[in-house]
């Protein structure tokens, strides 16, 4: 789920292209406290819809209804509080790679460290679909993550579980404490030598 290439200071950049900006100032304020000045909007965006490309191509595509940076806060945090729709694609043929979309994310820039919550859904190319009510994207080790309750569906299995972690193209994961629905084949093996069997298939 090759949801943001690691370029976060390009992407935070790109996120206000197009957008409506607003820029907070101080200026006769001259009794603000350090934690005001710390929680003060430094950039803000409506209806924001961005698009990122790479080498020329278009990467993913990015939407939320209101988008605001905190640039001044000890730890600089972009914030999308009314939701986020992202989708990736895989090559020039703009193959869509995988979407997510959640009630509420938000992005660490120092930590390279994105958490989306409520209602979250991550859909990839094969069709597997999860939902959990938390997800983390961690951008250094390219892995996904979640500590809650998450439930994995591909179509033939269905697996419920306390946390996973994935690769973030959501292709090999690891479920937590699972349990669920698997599909598995019992078709019997019918043997043409009563006295040897050469071959066992499950397909």
């Amino acid at each position: 789920m090759n949801i943001i290439n690691t370029h976060s200071r390009i992407l935070v950049a790109l996120l206000f292209v197009g957008g409506a900006i607003l820029f907070n100032s101080c200026k006769g304020r001259a009794t603000q406290t350090e934690s005001e000045r710390k929680n003060i909007i430094t950039l803000q965006g409506d209806s924001i819809t961005n698009i990122l490309t790479e080498n020329g191509h278009r990467k993913y595509q990015l939407k939320s209804p209101i988008i605001e940076q905190y640039g001044l806060a000890d730890e600089p945090y972009t914030e999308f509080r009314e939701g986020i729709a992202l989708t990736t694609y895989k090559d020039t043929t703009l193959a869509v790679s995988s979407t997510l979309v959640a009630d509420y994310a938000i992005l660490f820039e120092k930590q390279e460290l994105w958490e989306a919550k409520g209602n979250v859904v991550v859909t990839n190319a094969e069709g597997r679909v999860l939902r959990t009510e938390q997800l983390f994207w961690n951008q250094k080790t390219e892995k996904i993550y979640s500590n809650v309750e998450s439930k994995i569906d591909d179509g033939d299995n269905t697996i419920i579980g306390i946390g996973f972690e994935a690769d973030q193209e959501f292709e090999d994961y690891t479920m937590r404490r699972p349990k669920g629905r698997l599909l598995i084949d019992t078709k019997p093996v019918v043997a043409t030598d009563t006295t040897k069997v050469d071959s066992i298939s499950n397909k």
